[in-house]
């Protein structure tokens, strides 16, 4: 449904397309096009290119089996063994799994194990976070990361003049 008249439409420059998805005609500005895939435009918003199920346009097509032997013996594909012929693995351990040792995963794993400030006991998981015990951000080992509410992770680095307090003078 469009609200400008075909001669309207004549006079801009850009492009119409119409949307693989929904079969609407999208508009794009001359700035898309020139991009490097501008022209290719498929989808007439985020919505209509993140469908699931039958909706998605590419709902049940597999890759051929050519091209899965292309992807597994391509050189730049990086292939992680488990266990022990994962680096990771032999970096963190067993505590590191498969995830990695980022803050989000430790989080919620810290999350399973206690669930709760371990200064003041609040178990609202919105309001808890990660503190690191020796103030080194990079180090997200077991042994170095605490749970800690909103209130008391500010009170331990007041008291400690460390992190946003760093520049106070003790009173």
């Amino acid at each position: 449904m469009s609200y400008l008249t075909t001669e309207q439409k004549k006079k801009r420059r850009g492009a119409y397309f119409s949307c693989e998805s929904c079969k609407k005609e999208f508009y794009l500005y001359p700035c898309y096009l020139r991009r490097k895939n501008g022209s290719k435009a498929r989808f007439c918003s985020m919505k209509c290119y993140d469908k699931s199920g039958k909706n998605n346009p590419f709902y049940g097509k597999k890759h051929s089996n050519d091209s899965l032997r292309k992807i597994r013996e391509h050189p730049n594909r990086k292939i992680f063994g488990k266990n022990e012929d994962n680096p990771n693995f032999l970096r963190y351990g067993e505590e590191y799994g498969f995830k990695g040792s980022r803050i989000e995963w430790w989080k919620r794993k810290l999350l399973k194990e206690s669930g709760k400030c371990k200064n003041c006991g609040l178990t609202n998981k919105i309001l808890l976070n990660l503190h690191h015990r020796d103030r080194d951000r990079s180090n997200n080992t077991k042994e170095n990361l605490e749970l800690l509410c909103w209130n008391c992770h500010a009170l331990h680095h007041w008291e400690e003049k460390t992190g946003p307090y760093h520049y106070r003078q003790r009173l």
